[in-house]
């Protein structure tokens, strides 16, 4: 039988676990996976701070929630890695987002509003996919960087997939 969590151990939930009253009322919360630190241990309930996507929460969950996949882990070592996965998350939203809120910048600029703009994005969209098959033909190299460096990105933000 394996030793309970405890404090620097890092665990990954089991299921969903509602964090506050909103969650428990649409059935939302920490997904299942979610990887955390036991901040504390109360005999059953654990304190945890959980890797929440855009940054870390706090919450207070039942020990049979979650599974211990690192003991001792450390605090230090925690806080570096959510840091380094937020930070990963924010540079792939910015790569993923960068044409479009350019595209917006200077329709707005041009236009002076933001009348037509939803049409206007989406027709960029869809005009733009030839241009960005000449564009990976023409300049082979910047194509594979720019799928290296996102594919990158996403690996270190999410993760291996399974």
């Amino acid at each position: 039988m394996s030793r309970p969590a405890e404090p620097g151990d890092w665990v990954k939930l089991t299921r969903t676990v509602p964090t506050s009253f909103t969650d428990q009322l649409t059935g939302d919360g920490l997904r299942a996976g979610t990887q955390a630190l036991v901040i504390t241990r109360h005999g059953r309930r654990l304190q945890i701070d959980a890797d929440a996507g855009w940054g870390t929460v706090t919450a207070t969950i039942d020990a049979t929630d979650a599974v211990v996949v690192r003991r001792d882990g450390g605090t230090d070592r925690w806080q570096a890695t959510t840091h380094r996965r937020t930070t990963a998350r924010l540079a792939l939203a910015l790569a993923l987002a960068w044409p479009i809120l350019s595209f917006a910048t200077q329709y707005i600029w041009l236009q002076h509003s933001l009348d037509g703009l939803p049409g206007a994005i989406a027709l960029g969209i869809v005009s733009a996919i030839p241009d960005q098959v000449e564009a990976f033909l023409n300049e082979p190299v910047k194509a594979v960087l720019y799928i290296a460096l996102t594919t990158a990105l996403a690996r270190i933000a999410f993760g291996r997939t399974r």
